[in-house]
């Protein structure tokens, strides 16, 4: 019973055993399905990312399903190994487009909720706030205001009228073009900025666009500032739009974005591993997955940008309990959004609840969330940006420089 399953003093032990035991079988079905798929790789018509995605989909998809035991998801990547090149791409995943993990239609549907559902659709969005003044201080260390960004483009950032008098004193700006692929969210920003800009005497052409990122309607060459703040981890086809991000810009454009990065809610994670677990006996998909701070660089480097930079900053919130998460996160319009959704039922949420409380709890009975911010700054090539020389070009030795004698290796 539920009142049982909460009420154990060792329910702590239980669960972090519970979670190091699919932790472990998760990472096992994962090496094997790779490495079967990397035997015959150089067999396979499509070596783009985007096919290996697809080639995965139906093998990953048993592994994220509450209702497949961990050791069907076992049998079904050791049959895998079986299966001849020709049986891997026969899927019906392989001739699809692109890789899908969500549901661009749900996740619409829920900025469309979260906008109309408070006052101003801002109220639960100091997350937001205070990411996207980090952000800004990452524009102040590269400019200083010393160089003119006419044109910007703000892609799903939902910058309020005190964040463009802020930007527009930082770089100068004459036009921003706010896109945001949420109509409701659209609507409700044109309203806050004809009352906001008059409030903080803005004057400033600003343009709200509906578009999606995953299909920006950007020329080459339009803009010399983009800025995404906080949207970009929703988008299916990550590298398509930051290089259509990286064609819209000027030579030596900026590119500046942050979005939710792989720790992001690690514990209520971990609360619904334990309570798929103890309900299911499987592991489901409840929490988005997200990019760490090394694909994220490997991202900017394949979209084409220069110079990439990325750093990362982790936040941490408390909250009376796991529904008072779930109810900003859902005003926030930042629920899970899955293309392969489960329904979660109550005694699941339950279970997770209490397992929340019990393996992370605060001192004053609070839980912690948090909170994995990924900063990335990329530059559109131009000449005059500083390039590494080319290898072996060195014409004096360092040693001779330091004056020192090399040390044999031991």
């Amino acid at each position: 019973s539920f009142g049982s399953f909460g009420s154990f003093g060792s329910f702590g032990s239980f669960g972090s055993l519970t979670i190091a035991f699919n932790r472990f079988c998760h990472s096992a079905c994962r090496n094997l399905v790779l490495c079967s798929f990397l035997a015959s790789a150089t067999s396979l018509q499509h070596s783009t990312m985007n096919s290996i995605g697809l080639s995965l989909s139906p093998w990953w998809s048993c592994l994220l399903s509450p209702r497949v035991p961990l050791a069907r998801a076992l049998r079904s990547a050791l049959s895998v190994a079986a299966c001849s090149p020709e049986q891997r791409t026969g899927c019906h995943y392989s001739n699809a487009p692109s890789m899908h993990v969500f549901s661009r239609s749900m996740k619409r549907l829920q900025k469309d909720r979260a906008a109309q559902s408070s006052l101003d659709s801002l109220t639960y969005s100091f997350l937001y706030d205070g990411i996207t003044q980090r952000t800004f201080e990452r524009l102040e260390d590269i400019e200083e205001g010393s160089r003119k960004f006419a044109r910007i483009a703000d892609v799903g950032s939902r910058l309020r009228a005190k964040d463009l008098k802020r930007l527009q004193r930082l770089v100068n700006a004459t036009r921003v073009d706010q896109t945001h692929f949420s109509e409701a969210t659209v609507a409700v920003d044109k309203q806050l900025y004809s009352v906001e800009s008059q409030q903080e005497g803005l004057d400033l052409e600003v343009n709200h666009l509906v578009a999606d990122e995953e299909d920006l309607p950007f020329a080459d060459g339009q803009y010399d500032l983009v800025v995404s703040t906080m949207s970009l981890h929703w988008v299916n086809d990550l590298p398509k739009a930051l290089m259509r991000i990286r064609k819209s810009l000027k030579p030596d454009g900026v590119f500046l974005g942050s979005m939710f990065g792989g720790r992001t809610l690690q514990e209520l994670r971990d609360a619904f591993l334990v309570a798929d677990q103890e309900r299911h006996a499987g592991a489901g998909l409840r929490v988005s997955p997200m990019a760490g701070i090394a694909d994220c660089g490997n991202l900017l480097s394949r979209a084409g940008f220069a110079l990439p930079t990325v750093d990362s900053d982790v936040l941490k919130v408390n909250y009376p309990d796991a529904f008072a998460l779930l109810d900003e996160l859902r005003n926030m319009g930042e629920q899970n959004a899955p293309v392969l959704s489960s329904s979660l039922k109550r005694e699941t949420l339950l279970a997770a609840a209490a397992a929340y409380q019990a393996l992370y709890p605060n001192p004053d009975n609070t839980i912690p969330a948090t909170f994995e911010v990924m900063y990335m700054i990329g530059w559109a090539p131009h000449h005059t940006q500083p390039t590494p020389k080319e290898r072996g070009s060195a014409q004096r030795s360092l040693i001779d420089e330091l004056g020192a004698k090399p040390q044999p290796l031991l």
